[in-house]
């Protein structure tokens, strides 16, 4: 359903935010805490500093931190912003095949709006 980037890009925020320190977690500590890739830990970290979900400090004592301003932050927005197009489309691209909508696009997009809705209260 949802893209594994996805997926690790919750953990992540989940992980930041139960551990409210006020040092900074590097990608490395994150990774080892959540066993998944160091790499994938990093690039998603960094994507998400870019798109100012998280934060992001160089230097010593620098790493990343999930700040108390963003607890809000709604779980249909980080997967907007990791994945915009990726629900936005047919899920078993019938409507391409056939020049017609998809019989399960209703469903499928309501779906959405009760997982999002559900997620609402998940940083929180």
């Amino acid at each position: 359903m949802f893209t594994k980037k996805t997926k690790y890009a919750i953990m992540i925020i989940k992980y930041l935010s139960i551990n409210k320190k006020e040092n900074f977690l590097s990608a490395k500590e994150v990774a080892g805490a959540l066993k998944i890739p160091k790499e994938s830990t990093a690039k998603i970290m960094q994507e998400l500093a870019r798109k100012k979900i998280i934060f992001s400090k160089k230097g010593k004592g620098g790493g990343f931190h999930f700040p108390e301003i963003n607890h809000n932050i709604s779980l249909k927005r980080i997967i907007q912003n990791l994945s915009p197009k990726k629900h936005k489309s047919c899920l078993f691209n019938l409507s391409k095949i056939e020049n017609e909508k998809c019989p399960f696009c209703d469903t499928w997009s309501e779906f959405y709006k009760k997982i999002f809705q559900q997620g609402k209260d998940y940083f929180n």
